[in-house]
């Protein structure tokens, strides 16, 4: 990562760590996460948040790695709106309750578009957030919500559901 931080070949930066990632090198998410807490450059920000998705794919829950406390509040003072969506993302992963609650915030945000809404809820599906259905049984008369909320809670087994949603339909 060093040298690819160090590069004069614009593409190397972007392409190193989604290689580390790719081959699922035993602790690439804490050489991120490491790699994060000590750059200030948003360029590098991105690559490296870029390549700790990559890494954290499909995974709903992850231990959080020691230093992503630093990283996250080095990375949270940017001013890119693309590296606080992509921390967040991360952040969601690594099973944090305040990011947890914001992208709940954002998914019933009617001022949001309706794409960035569904990747929101998309990722507190993936990380299988505890405190979902509540607000997804909320969010039942959103008509630009309406089909991914429906799609989300045919997943889970409780009857009330099915009840919540007879009662609006």
């Amino acid at each position: 990562i060093a040298l690819a931080k160090s590069a004069s070949v614009s593409e190397l930066l972007p392409w190193t760590p989604r290689r580390i990632a790719a081959v699922d090198y035993e602790n690439s998410d804490r050489v991120f996460v490491r790699e994060l807490s000590r750059t200030n450059m948003d360029n590098h920000r991105i690559a490296l948040l870029d390549g700790l998705l990559l890494c954290l794919r499909g995974k709903s829950k992850v231990e959080k790695p020691n230093d992503w406390d630093k990283a996250y509040a080095s990375c949270n003072r940017s001013e890119l709106e693309s590296v606080r969506t992509r921390l967040l993302s991360v952040a969601v992963v690594l099973g944090d309750p305040d990011a947890m609650r914001t992208v709940r915030e954002m998914v019933t945000n009617p001022k949001l578009s309706a794409s960035r809404r569904s990747e929101a809820l998309a990722s507190l599906v993936s990380a299988k957030d505890p405190n979902l259905q509540p607000t997804l049984l909320r969010m039942l008369d959103d008509t630009i919500m309406r089909e991914p909320v429906l799609r989300t809670l045919s997943v889970y087994d409780d009857d009330f559901i099915a009840k919540e949603i007879l009662k609006k339909y």
